[in-house]
């Protein structure tokens, strides 16, 4: 058994690649690539992800009709609904500045306060009331490659993951918005099966973790981007030396990265035990 969703990507005459299954949002990086097998990512030649951080983010701050258009979330629940909601936000934002954040926004964020309080009932910690989850393995991942000026490639643009996920039939963000309000031990529960799937290494509870997710959406998030991904994957295996981090619901099934490796003609294994690795080279070290 791997201690980490790490995967070896080789071919003969060219230097190996790793590829880690992260999970976004509740898990550390050391607990996700505990040592020695962080050194896949010290001594990277070059970082791979689905996105490009900086470049979601201005994305989001771009003008947006349809965030303009959006209703008030005072407006979309219930009295009482909407007090329960800035008394547990009451140490992070006013009532009127919660009102502005368009309802899907805020159900996003309060997913990463149930998971929060996941971790800290996990983990022992307390935390403060209506705050979000700070372990975010992504940015961990980003931040480092920025920091140290690693070249970094990006699988998709963030207008390219709207336009994926956008034909996907969701439940309406206020009504999302509401359940995670007033049944929150069930999102709760959600988050606390992710999060102890993905620690224990086995695939099968992640499968069972992401059945809540309906056909049309697993397809849309997952085999759709997969499909575009590999063209720009490729050629950073085909260099080697890469470093590639996405979430572990693309490494699982048959339309999964690692399928799709092995038919490009790539030799796609899990790493066990420090996988050859060994202790994290000085420059990585230095980096931490």
């Amino acid at each position: 058994t791997p201690r980490a969703w790490l995967y070896r990507v080789s071919r003969e005459g060219t230097p190996d690649s790793h590829l880690l299954g992260t999970m976004h949002v509740g898990v550390s990086f050391d607990r996700a690539l505990p040592r020695p097998l962080d050194r896949a990512l010290l001594e990277a030649r070059v970082v791979v992800m689905e996105l490009d951080l900086l470049a979601a983010q201005r994305y989001l701050a771009e003008p947006s009709p349809v965030r303009h258009r959006a209703r008030r979330v005072d407006e979309v629940l219930p009295r009482q609904t909407w007090t329960r909601l800035t008394t547990e936000l009451t140490f992070v934002a006013s009532p009127e500045q919660i009102a502005r954040v368009p309802p899907g926004m805020l159900a996003i964020y309060l997913r990463q306060v149930r998971m929060a309080e996941v971790e800290a009932d996990a983990d022992g910690f307390w935390r403060a009331p209506g705050t979000a989850s700070t372990t975010h393995l992504d940015r961990w991942i980003y931040d480092w490659a920025m920091q140290w000026c690693v070249p970094f490639v990006a699988l998709e643009t963030p207008r390219e993951t709207v336009a994926a996920l956008s034909g996907v039939s969701r439940r309406d963000p206020g009504e999302t918005l509401r359940a995670l309000i007033e049944d929150p031990e069930r999102a709760r529960a959600e988050a606390r099966a992710l999060r102890e799937a993905y620690l224990s290494l086995d695939e099968g509870r992640i499968v069972t973790a992401l059945d809540v997710m309906g056909e049309a959406e697993r397809e849309a998030t997952f085999h759709v981007r997969n499909q575009l991904w590999i063209e720009r994957l490729v050629p950073a295996l085909e260099e080697g030396g890469a470093f590639v981090a996405v979430g572990l619901g693309h490494l699982v099934g048959s339309s999964s990265q690692v399928t799709r490796h092995e038919v490009r003609g790539f030799s796609v294994d899990s790493v066990s035990g420090d996988g050859g690795l060994g202790p994290p080279a000085a420059r990585g070290g230095e980096k931490r």
